[in-house]
């Protein structure tokens, strides 16, 4: 994001050995980090209907070479840098140019070296797990800080389900992404997951939202809601005719998976074929059902 040579014209020798110390302390943590890898996945969800209705190319940064750097957030040339510093400790301070904890120093550097390198305003963000620690650290900012700079609360909880439980925006940011309307707890806490694997697993020098979604959707069963509308999905129409004149079966597509329900005298069934409609697998099921055309539910459920 920022080259050696770039920071090499800004800074002496003293500022770039801290910056390069601050960097590898801060990838040598960033292993197993729960709270930092929750707080990225919440932030993905919440930017994903942008990416997903717009089309906006949103990138993500973690853990690069820059002075508040736990998540980076470019919404693009005309906006501001988002820089997000995470502190999940209760005793945390602003601190001084020369103590060990230097958050007002870091935010002061970064605003200069995005307004010299980049050539772009910045947004920083001190992120904490506490309510009253938010309410002290906006209230004892340095004046400085305040035109660029805010304290954010973000829960600490030590599992995903536990945070889902908790946090609604994030819960309902989950519940976009899935395949379905109504989604079950179990199919928003496997996207969760799914997304927290992806996340993990990602190059975060810099790496779209878009490429991380993609890669979420690839694991199976993922259950995120294909990225096309559904108005440009359509079924075979042999497939359609098949589907059709099997009694009591009905069948809908909604964020791009085939959604199905069967009914009869005492029974009731109903499901989601767990590949979308854009994918191979959904393809091979359509070739399968024009090869077998089956005129029964018993004989189609074999296909499901």
């Amino acid at each position: 994001m920022y080259s050696d040579s770039q920071l090499t014209n800004l800074f002496n020798q003293e500022i770039l050995d801290y910056l390069y110390r601050k960097n590898r302390g801060g990838v040598a943590n960033q292993k197993g980090n729960t709270y930092e890898n929750f707080f990225a996945i919440c932030q993905i969800v919440l930017i994903a209907p942008r990416v997903i209705e717009s089309g906006e190319e949103i990138y993500l940064a973690s853990q690069v070479t820059a002075f508040v750097d736990d998540l980076i957030v470019d919404l693009g040339a005309d906006t501001s840098l988002q820089h997000f510093q995470l502190k999940n400790s209760p005793t945390v301070s602003w601190g001084t140019n020369t103590s060990k904890v230097r958050i007002a120093y870091d935010f002061r550097q970064q605003k200069y070296l995005n307004t010299e390198v980049k050539c772009r305003n910045s947004e920083l963000f001190l992120v904490v797990s506490s309510e009253d620690l938010q309410i002290r650290l906006a209230d004892s900012m340095p004046s400085d800080l305040k035109n660029y700079s805010h304290v954010a609360f973000f829960p600490y909880l030590p599992t995903v389900d536990e945070l889902l439980q908790a946090h609604d925006a994030f819960r309902q940011a989950i519940a976009y992404l899935t395949a379905f309307e109504q989604p079950t707890r179990d199919k928003i806490e496997c996207v969760a997951k799914v997304l927290l694997g992806a996340w993990v697993a990602s190059d975060k020098t810099r790496i779209t939202v878009l490429d991380i979604l993609k890669s979420a959707q690839k694991c199976q069963p993922s259950f995120i809601r294909s990225f096309l509308s559904d108005d440009v999905i359509s079924l075979d129409p042999e497939v359609v005719k098949v589907l059709e004149q099997i009694p009591g079966f009905y069948f809908s597509i909604s964020r791009g998976f085939f959604h199905w329900e069967y009914i009869a005298v005492g029974w009731f069934t109903d499901g989601t074929f767990p590949h979308s409609c854009d994918s191979e697998a959904f393809q091979h099921f359509q070739d399968r059902i024009k090869q077998f055309s089956p005129s029964r539910f018993e004989d189609l459920e074999i296909l499901l």
